[in-house]
């Protein structure tokens, strides 16, 4: 039994004109352009003076003597 298959029809979109912009479009564009050049390089280097913080203050805490080739492989 032999099926017979037709071909895609070749329709167009009825819609010509470039879409609208989203509502609040531009404000996300702008918020994302901050966090992406500005904001997360500083989100960054406080997390990692931050962390560094941390481990000296529980090295102190917990009084263990120094590990440089730990901090060295961590950073």
């Amino acid at each position: 039994m032999l099926r017979s298959f037709r071909q895609p029809s070749r329709k167009k979109s009825p819609l010509t004109a470039k879409p609208l912009r989203n509502p609040g479009q531009s404000l996300d564009e702008a918020i994302n352009q901050l966090l992406d050049e500005d904001g997360l390089t500083m989100i960054v280097t406080a997390a990692a003076c931050l962390s560094m913080i941390a481990s000296e203050w529980w090295r102190w805490y917990a009084n263990v003597p120094p590990k440089p080739v730990h901090i060295t492989i961590f950073y």
